[in-house]
């Protein structure tokens, strides 16, 4: 009677029991597809397009990935990237210089929009030649024109805000109520309604002068830096546009080779830093980070006196090294620089070593690539296939003290 009795208990349990285990089932068997989708998915978008440099072979740089466009039709592919900026959300934004517009993309490498002001030609807001970028804390992107000789301040729904007038505009950069502008003879600094607070410079040789200011850039404390490319030299300035240091970084491309010392900080004669320095950002460390087109590299230099640091990267095609690099950016929260490949014709995503100023920025670097879109479903199977052990093990205790309960009482007649 004992034995008959447990046996119908059983039999009355086991239903409840088998559709919980078949709802568990099924919920696993969804989220395992989920994130199986998701991972080809964020495969297809982030695999190679050929082969991948080594370490070595990319001169210390480690590739994360490369942007070659937004579809598979050459219109849809990158022409010549000129220059690029990371927005306050991660996004990277690109000017496509030949192709009049400038396309921006989500993190993982995703298209995100393309900005040209509609049908070239048909706004008096089109782009002409797109050559230099940056975006500001709020999102607001700065898109510099030089063959219109304007700065256009816009959205990323293609709404104008506003626009500068700068001659020969090279670069721009922007960090909280100063917009600073480079162009062929100086550069200027304006604030946010475009209204001059300096202007410095005129086109030349002299130590007051520059040719060509490919690179801006402006620090947290409001310092502001200036590539002045075919002097092969970088300056600094307060806020104000007051000069705090130059410095000769190599070989002048318009002075057959000959360096005028005089004036500047730094040894007497040839310097190795740059052979063209173009554009250049601040990374999280507060290095300054030049991109050098001749060089095929990145040169890492001390913002208290422009002297070197380091160099990482080598010439080529393969993903992790440059052929012509023109445009930089940084994006501290994932540790990451974006860098303008001219002739490889993408934007490499790349980093490079003690870039980062935070103690998590090694957790930081693993988080901070597409693949994090798997966390979520990963954390939740995760915690699922938990739950259904602890369930699992506590109905076996609940069993086996049912079992022995049963075993304890009398027996029934």
């Amino acid at each position: 009677m004992r034995e008959q009795a447990m046996n119908d208990d059983s039999q009355v349990v086991s239903s409840p029991k088998s559709t919980t285990r078949r709802a568990l089932i099924l919920v696993l068997t969804a989220l395992v597809l989920i994130l199986l989708g998701t991972s080809y998915f964020l495969y297809s978008i982030i695999k190679p397009v050929g082969r991948v440099a080594t370490i070595e072979e990319a001169g210390g740089l480690e590739w994360v990935r490369s942007i070659y466009g937004y579809g598979d039709t050459l219109e849809e592919q990158l022409r010549q990237p000129n220059d690029v900026a990371i927005g306050p959300d991660g996004t990277i934004w690109i000017t496509d210089q030949t192709k009049q517009q400038v396309v921006g993309f989500n993190p993982d490498g995703s298209f995100e929009a393309l900005l040209h002001q509609g049908p070239r030609g048909s706004s008096p807001h089109a782009f002409s030649f797109p050559n230099a970028l940056a975006v500001d804390e709020e999102g607001l992107i700065y898109v510099g024109d030089s063959e219109k000789d304007r700065i256009t301040v816009l959205r990323r729904d293609n709404t104008v805000v506003l626009e500068y007038v700068v001659p020969d505009v090279r670069s721009v950069a922007v960090r909280g109520d100063r917009v600073v502008a480079g162009s062929i003879a100086g550069f200027v600094i304006l604030d946010k309604a475009g209204e001059v607070v300096r202007l410095l410079g005129t086109r030349g040789q002299g130590i007051d002068q520059f040719d060509t200011v490919s690179g801006v850039a402006v620090s947290p404390s409001g310092m502001i830096y200036a590539v002045d490319t075919y002097n092969n030299r970088l300056s600094a300035y307060d806020r104000d546009g007051n000069r705090l240091w130059i410095r000769q970084l190599g070989v002048p491309g318009n002075q057959g080779g000959q360096i005028q010392s005089e004036g500047l900080s730094g040894e007497e004669g040839q310097s190795p830093e740059t052979q063209l320095p173009l554009r250049l950002t601040l990374d999280g460390a507060g290095r300054l980070v030049v991109v050098d087109s001749f060089d095929f590299s990145i040169t890492v230099l001390d913002p208290a006196d422009g002297h070197l640091i380091g160099k990482y990267g080598a010439p080529g095609d393969a993903e992790g090294q440059f052929t012509y690099p023109v445009g930089i950016d940084y994006d501290e929260s994932r540790d990451w620089f974006a860098v303008a490949d001219l002739y490889n014709s993408r934007v490499q995503v790349v980093r490079i070593p003690d870039s980062g100023n935070r103690p998590l920025s090694p957790v930081l670097r693993s988080l901070s690539g597409p693949w994090r879109a798997c966390l979520f479903p990963l954390a939740l199977l995760l915690m699922l296939i938990l739950v259904a052990l602890v369930v699992r093990r506590r109905r076996r205790s609940r069993a086996r003290a049912e079992r022995a309960a049963f075993e304890q009482a009398p027996a029934q007649e």
